[in-house]
């Protein structure tokens, strides 16, 4: 008896063809057991030997996907994200259609659904920003933030929709990395939806969404700005004075300069930093004011600030700063130098003949 396949002129025994079929059959039945081997030893708590055992089949049947498939899934429920990674990109380049990860968001454990969202964020694979969408609605809150890190990294203006819609999250820690997300991959259109941020109860989803603010903010948003200059929040006006000034728009000025005397100290260095952006030099006088402020950090964001608008008139003052023994040492030393800076700026535009030393700074 003789057997023809695919109609060429290639004559096998019957025997021989069945000792084939049998031999897959049992290779298959081989590597289908050494994985519910595997996953019976990960469920027990095992995982280590499921690796094992997963490794020495892999070098048995080394063209079997499944069972690379079967070692990944075990990485990413230990936690081994960076090691599934490695392990993946070898499985993709050995088997390109072997494409899994994505069916991997469904999986029922928690662990591997969010290291499957990791990977696929720093692939960098647009074609990812589908599946990973739909994990917005995760009901873990950890993988629901793992992919809104994941679609920030991708870069996908399509996902901006789904970002947008994850600002709501009742998740403090996923609408602020949301609202960050929204500014890498530039969704202008995301700016007001951003707004109702800047009143959230963190504190740190405030200062996310205002910065992402600024990074999104047009000449076409003013409108939605502009009222919120009168807000009673004082972190909304802030944030809307800073984005303005990004614009370079003169109605941020008197809300900055009010809000230099704001009770948060937050508040207050933002606000230099806005003048800053006008280069408003009519304010001069009341940032020199903060460099005597109570908080370190805003008596820093005063001298940045008079060095980048060349302020030789603080001169005397930040030799008062440098000088106060009750000062912390970081402030004097800050103090100096931005004295001794905005002194030699002076002498390279001509407009001072002395030296920092006959101010009483020293050269180095």
């Amino acid at each position: 008896m003789k057997v023809t396949f695919l109609r060429r002129l290639v004559v096998v025994p019957a025997w021989t063809a069945l000792a084939m079929i049998f031999v897959m059959g049992c290779g298959s039945s081989a590597v289908r057991k050494a994985i519910q081997q595997a996953d019976a030893l990960s469920e027990a708590g095992e995982p280590k030997k499921a690796l094992n055992l997963l490794r020495s089949e892999i070098r048995s049947h080394p063209k079997e996907p499944r069972l690379q498939r079967a070692f990944i899934t075990t990485l990413l429920r230990m936690g081994e994200v960076s090691a599934a990674r490695k392990e993946y990109a070898v499985m993709i380049k050995q088997f390109p259609k072997e494409d899994f990860l994505p069916e991997l968001l469904g999986h029922k454990e928690v662990s591997i659904r969010k290291g499957a969202a990791q990977i696929l964020g720093l692939r960098q694979d647009e074609r990812a920003a589908g599946p990973l969408s739909k994990l917005l609605d995760d009901p873990d809150a950890e993988v629901r933030r793992t992919a809104v890190f994941a679609l920030g990294n991708l870069h996908a203006k399509q996902s901006g929709a789904a970002l947008r819609k994850a600002l709501k999250d009742s998740n403090w820690s996923v609408r602020a990395d949301a609202a960050e997300a929204l500014a890498k991959i530039g969704d202008h259109e995301a700016l007001p939806d951003l707004i109702p941020l800047l009143r959230d109860d963190e504190s740190y989803v405030r200062h996310v969404a205002a910065r992402s603010i600024q990074d999104l903010v047009q000449p076409s948003h003013r409108a939605l700005l502009i009222p919120l200059l009168g807000d009673q929040n004082p972190g909304a006006r802030t944030a809307a004075a800073l984005a303005l000034s990004r614009l370079k728009d003169a109605q941020a000025l008197p809300v900055l300069k009010s809000c230099l005397l704001d009770a948060d100290w937050a508040v207050r260095r933002n606000a230099l930093m806005g003048l800053v952006l006008l280069q408003e030099k009519s304010a001069l006088p009341e940032i020199r004011k903060c460099l005597f402020d109570r908080e370190r950090r805003v008596q820093v964001e005063a001298i940045v600030s008079l060095v980048k608008l060349r302020d030789k008139d603080a001169v005397p003052d930040l030799e008062r700063v440098a000088n106060n023994d009750r000062e912390d040492r970081s402030i004097r030393v800050a103090a100096t130098l931005g004295a001794r800076e905005i002194l030699l700026q002076s002498q390279k535009d001509g407009k001072l003949a002395a030296s920092p030393a006959d101010y009483g700074v020293p050269s180095r």
